[in-house]
């Protein structure tokens, strides 16, 4: 006859088997899972801004999918005109998103326009 402390070491051991199984198989999908968010990866499009000010140049409303004859890229540099930017699905830069550089894209434009110097988002500037 089998005694009970050998029916309950042997469900103990069952059961911390189990365990250690399950265990495992949650570890292995979330790193599955984990993968597949960094591979996520984000375009960035080319934006043309049209407003007259730095504070406007954080509006995303004031950006346009192609530039302004009226308003050249590169030809002084008093303002930004060229960024690189993702959609934010609006048909609009997302200025909130992060930069290729991981800085954000507001931060970006904001001190390209103070120092009238390019970065990974300002390409260019313009006059006013």
């Amino acid at each position: 006859m089998i005694s009970k402390k050998i029916i309950k070491r042997s469900l103990i051991t069952v059961a911390s088997a189990l365990s250690l199984i399950l265990g495992i198989a949650f570890a292995v999908n979330a790193m599955e899972k984990k993968e597949e968010v960094s591979a996520k990866h984000i375009e960035y499009k080319d934006w043309y801004f049209t407003g007259t000010t730095p504070a406007q140049a954080l509006v995303a409303s004031n950006y346009s999918p192609s530039p302004s004859p009226s308003k050249p890229c590169g030809t002084t540099s008093q303002i930004t005109c060229h960024i690189l930017a993702p959609d934010n699905g609006s048909g609009q830069p997302d200025l909130s998103a992060n930069s290729a550089d991981g800085n954000p894209i507001n931060s970006e434009i904001s001190s390209a326009n103070s120092s009238l110097t390019t970065n990974s988002t300002v390409l260019s500037f313009r006059l006013k």
